[in-house]
Order: structure tokens, then sequence, then C-alpha cells
């Protein structure tokens, strides 16, 4: 089975799923400052497992298992609803190795 076979099973089996194709900004080989994974308003309503308002920022811990890898890591998915940056949603405390 190729990879992209596998991958659609893994999408078609789980409970929350998204795919994102990361920009050299997520990943800051441009030099970006951004913090963490940026991830669509959309897909970030779909996954987020707390309840969340424009006006405040809500952090839940969740635990990423990267596909085929037995790493894993428990992240910071964050709803930043104030300050400079508002109605946005992001995964935080990845490793650069990670």
């Amino acid at each position: 089975m190729n990879i992209v076979s596998k991958a659609l099973e893994c999408i078609e089996n789980g409970n929350a799923y998204f795919h994102k194709y990361l920009t050299p900004n997520d990943v800051g080989s441009n030099g970006g400052h951004q913090a963490g994974i940026y991830i669509s308003k959309d897909d970030g309503r779909k996954l987020f497992p707390k309840p969340f308002k424009k006006g405040e920022n809500v952090h839940a811990d969740i635990e990423i298992q990267w596909y085929g890898s037995e790493m894993s890591r428990v992240c910071n998915f964050i709803y930043y609803g104030k300050a400079l940056r508002t109605n946005e949603f992001r995964i935080t405390r990845l490793e650069r190795r990670f």
C-alpha cells in the first residue's frame, strides 16, 4: 500500500481528522517568527475539544502521533481570541525535530 492510500485509510478510520500542508512559515524555514502551526478556522472549530469564544484565549493539551512514526508528543492546541491574534487556532509546543 502506498503512503497516500495509507494516509486516506487513517483519515477514514479516525475520530477527528484534518490534513494540513505545512507552509515555510509553519516550519520556520522562511525566517518567520510565528508561534506554532496555523490551523484554519474551519478545521480548528471541528477539532477543538473545549468551548471557546472571541475575546478569550483557550488552551487544550492534545497528543499528536505523526503518520508512520512511533513518536508522539503532547502539544498545545490554542484558540487565540484576544490581543493581536484574534480568532485563530495554532498547535504549539512542537519540538523542531518532531
